[in-house]
């Protein structure tokens, strides 16, 4: 386990994590995200900690590139980033919805589910365990 596996995607994903706190804060939909934040954001940094440990673990000991890293590491910050932008910004009126006078689209489901926060980074994961197996990027290993 090389230690710049864990720490370019660690910076990365924790500055998205400070963004998606300052967008759930700021937010006049979320009254929720203006008193838990500190849980929240918490709970962000665990997760992306957790996420850096098992990319680096996939890793295994091999020299990867940095366009590499932060390139996957950078697609996986801006879904993040632009679905909490999103999650906090659109407008739901969730009287109707609960009332089943109204439903949510896919979209809306699919962003205000509770596996998506978990299962986005998932998908990374496996992506990432798919170009080192499969790819090119396990050539370089350190004697």
């Amino acid at each position: 386990m090389r230690i710049q596996n864990v720490i370019f995607p660690l910076a990365i994903l924790s500055t998205v994590a400070i963004a998606e706190t300052v967008v759930g804060y700021h937010s006049y939909y979320s009254a929720d995200a203006r008193g838990w934040w500190p849980v929240g954001l918490l709970v962000g940094l665990y997760a992306n900690v957790g996420y850096c440990v098992l990319f680096s673990l996939i890793s295994g000991d091999r020299a990867l590139s940095i366009p590499y890293v932060v390139g996957l590491n950078g697609v996986l910050a801006a879904i993040r980033a632009t679905a909490s932008y999103l999650y906090y910004t659109l407008p739901i009126d969730w009287m109707a919805v609960n009332m089943r006078t109204a439903h949510l689209t896919a979209f809306q489901a699919l962003l205000h589910s509770d596996l998506t926060f978990y299962l986005t980074p998932v998908v990374f994961l496996i992506a990432h365990f798919i170009a080192i197996r499969v790819g090119g990027l396990g050539n370089h290993r350190r004697m």
